[in-house]
């Protein structure tokens, strides 16, 4: 994410303190990093094309990890 969407999303973090997060269509490639304090960061992202790839923020003080499959 550029450092403005970081920031933007930052404050509605702050003001609404949701436990979790999920974002679609995010369009991180492998140089993308966001930042979001007290939060996880789960993420996958769209291989090989432009577009699509997803992102879930989880607060930190819950127990959570990724799952490779189901």
């Amino acid at each position: 994410m550029n450092d403005k969407i970081d920031k933007e999303l930052a404050l509605v973090f702050d003001e609404y303190n949701p436990d979790n997060v999920g974002i679609t269509e995010t369009w991180f490639n492998d140089t993308s990093r966001s930042n979001i304090p007290n939060y996880h960061e789960f993420r996958c992202d769209r291989k090989g094309k432009n577009g699509g790839g997803v992102i879930i923020y989880v607060k930190e003080k819950y127990k959570a990890y990724e799952v490779d499959s189901i």
